[in-house]
């Protein structure tokens, strides 16, 4: 009976061509259940298997789509056929077998033969573009036309290679005519600049040979003609505009030439006709004056000379006026001198007179406000200035007076001074009894700082009266000196003290910096990129153990308890003495560049090689969650971890790094096994739901009876 159940039913076609014979009478139950044991169950058929047997061959898929096989595996067949003459045959043999097929074999036809005319008409547009590359002049509406044309084709039917093609001829095209179209607005555009260049050139070249325009606007405007003419393409280089500009340039710096011989003459009011008084203590304004005499006149005739009549006569007539300014001049400078002579000795006996009010202002100044040093050095200038002639009897009077008062307050300063000192003795005297603790008057202790404060202010007290009433005795001054000296011991064991943990310190970043110095640095990592992996490889350089790999991690472990000692002995600025800071500072950043350096190009390497990793393991997460994971998918990411491991023992990252690569690498291997583990139960799910559906089938065959009838089986 089952084998009965999988033998294919006979088409009504079939019945009705077979020959017409008497029914046989139906056979009885016992009958049939004995013929049972004599048909043995015909094996099923993988047309699946035949069906990706038969790709790349028309001719069996077309057998394919003939036989007996399940619809859509026929159905499959006629969509794989390639061949518009193998479809155009099947559609004629399904045509009154099967519609469906006849249909899916026809609109697969249609498809192929409008996929090879799109094709053609591309290579036809193509050919073209290409050929209108070669013309001088490319029509606008014709590449309008080709891109109305592509566009009406159909881009899913067109082979990669046909679109890059006329991608690329249209570009090309659009280049030349955007070429073509920027020479002759250049040249239109070099037309009109010329004219302006030569119309402004004219212009001003005139006005500066009147004097209305000064040699430095002439200048710029001959090298905007020149930049002009620079620019000229080779088609206008030997115009006869080109011509015209190039000999107004020459013309304009004929004119520039004679412009700047008149802006190099002298001033005529400035002029004079002997060497001046001062000249004659300097040589080099006598040397002047001399070329200032020379007579210009040969030097403006053997200027090149100018056809233009509008350009030289203003020249020839700003020189003429020049030469005739520089007579007036000369004259007018004799009587000055004359006038200068007389002024001047007249004005010499006044600044004496006023240098002398000047000094005897500074003395009486200086004694009002008790400055007898000052009132010494200007009683000595006063004395000086009274010895020359033409001084007042007034200025004497004055001058005596400010002599008496000077000797009156000398001898009060003195006296003065001396209490004072006396004072200012007793006080350091008092500030040195009382101890390294105690300030000078009540309160409490001074510290370090206010005690070298108070010592210096002292001192600086004791020079104020040195300055103010004479130098003090010498026994005041070593009394004084000997108790600020012993005041200020406590400072300088405070000092000394800090000098010397300053230098404990130095000697303990010393040490630090040998050891830093003496960690030996690992051969340098190959700089070369790796080369590109295939889907399913594993990085070699991942894998096995490298032949002796360089020992970075114990440099960053260096590095890391260098740093760790380094921040314990404290700021630099504070704990250092001030000129071993920069001797020390340029020895750690040397120090540090031998080792940061190398170890940083090595965990940049070593980062492309955990981006790598990354990289391997999000491929495998979503070759698992496609549904078909290779066998040995445990395997590879166990081979991953396994390089990873490795690559974080021979070069560990920064902290920061490290961690954010370790993350990403987790979390693509977690998507790994969760698309498996997903995968998986998905998969037993179906296997569960076919067992029993399978259990159902065999439930209802085991159900019927033995004696049903063959129809209703």
């Amino acid at each position: 009976m089952l084998g009965w159940l999988l033998n294919r039913k006979t088409s009504g076609k079939e019945r009705a061509a077979a020959p017409s014979s008497p029914p046989a009478a139906a056979p009885g139950p016992a009958a049939t259940a004995a013929r049972l044991p004599a048909s043995p169950p015909s094996p099923p058929v993988d047309w699946a298997l035949r069906l990706s047997e038969a790709q790349g061959d028309d001719t069996a898929l077309l057998e394919l789509a003939g036989s007996q096989a399940p619809i859509d595996m026929r159905q499959a067949a006629v969509e794989a056929i390639a061949s518009e003459a193998v479809l155009k045959s099947a559609e004629r043999t399904f045509r009154d077998r099967d519609r469906r097929l006849a249909r899916s074999a026809k609109q697969r036809h249609m498809a192929l033969a409008a996929q090879r005319e799109a094709r053609v008409e591309a290579a036809g547009l193509i050919d073209s573009a290409r050929a209108l590359a070669g013309h001088a002049l490319i029509p606008l509406n014709r590449l309008a036309e080709l891109d109305r044309a592509w566009q009406a084709l159909d881009p899913a039917r067109l082979e990669p290679a046909q679109r890059d093609d006329f991608a690329a001829a249209m570009q090309s095209l659009s280049s030349l005519s955007r070429e073509r179209g920027d020479a002759q607005l250049k040249a239109e555009r070099w037309l009109a600049q010329a004219r302006d260049a030569l119309t402004a050139l004219q212009s001003i070249t005139a006005d500066a040979a009147a004097g209305r325009r000064d040699r430095a606007q002439l200048v710029n405007a001959q090298q905007a003609s020149r930049d002009v003419l620079a620019s000229a393409a080779g088609a206008e280089a030997g115009s006869t505009l080109a011509d015209t500009l190039q000999r107004a340039l020459r013309t304009a710096e004929l004119v520039e030439e004679r412009v700047a011989f008149l802006e190099a003459l002298p001033d005529p009011a400035n002029d004079a006709s002997e060497v001046a008084p001062e000249a004659r203590t300097d040589p080099g304004a006598e040397a002047r004056a001399a070329d200032d005499r020379a007579d210009p006149e040969p030097r403006w005739q053997a200027c090149p000379s100018l056809d233009e009549a509008n350009l030289r006569d203003p020249l020839e007539a700003r020189f003429s006026a020049w030469r005739q300014a520089r007579l007036g001049a000369r004259q007018a400078a004799r009587a000055r001198r004359a006038e200068q002579a007389r002024s001047s000795q007249r004005a010499a006996r006044q600044e004496e007179a006023a240098a002398l009010d000047a000094a005897l202002e500074r003395t009486e100044r200086a004694l009002a406000e008790g400055q007898l040093d000052a009132a010494e050095r200007h009683l000595g200038e006063v004395a000086s200035l009274s010895s020359r002639a033409g001084i007042g009897e007034a200025q004497r009077a004055r001058a005596g007076t400010a002599q008496a008062d000077y000797a009156r307050l000398k001898g009060w300063q003195h006296w003065g001074g001396g209490v004072a000192r006396e004072e200012l003795v007793g006080e350091a005297e008092a500030f040195a009894a009382v101890g390294a603790e105690a300030s000078p008057q009540p309160g409490p202790p001074l510290s370090i700082k206010e005690r070298s404060e108070t010592i210096a202010k002292m001192r600086a007290r004791w020079k104020e009266l040195d300055r103010l009433g004479g130098a003090g005795g010498g026994a005041l001054w070593r009394r004084f000196d000997d108790a600020l000296t012993a005041a200020y011991q406590p400072v300088a064991a405070h000092t000394a003290a800090q000098r010397a943990a300053r230098e404990l310190n130095l000697a303990a970043r010393r040490q630090l910096l040998e050891a830093l110095e003496a960690v030996a640095l690992p051969g340098t990592p190959t700089a070369s990129p790796p080369a590109p992996l295939a889907e399913g490889d594993l990085d070699p350089a991942a894998t096995a153990a490298p032949i002796a790999a360089p020992d970075w991690k114990a440099v960053a472990q260096a590095l890391d308890r260098w740093l760790a000692e380094w921040r314990k002995l404290g700021p630099l600025e504070h704990t250092v003495p001030r000129e071993q800071r920069e001797p020390l500072l340029a020895r750690t950043s040397a120090a540090l560049a031998r080792l940061e350096g190398p170890l940083g190009a090595a965990r940049d390497a070593a980062q492309g090689g955990r981006e790598q990793l990354i990289a391997r393991a999000r491929r495998l997460a979503d070759e698992a969650a496609s549904g078909a994971p290779g066998r040995d998918l445990t395997g590879r990411v166990r081979e991953l971890q396994a390089a990873w491991q490795q690559q974080a023992k021979a070069v560990p990252l920064a902290r920061a790094a490290e961690s954010a690569a370790w993350a990403d690498f987790r979390a693509a291997i977690d998507a790994v096994f969760s698309a498996r583990d997903a995968a998986s139960s998905a998969h037993d799910a179906a296997l569960q739901a076919n067992a029993a559906e399978r259990s159902g089938l065999i439930d209802r065959l085991a159900a019927l009876p033995a004696d049903i009838p063959p129809a209703a089986l």
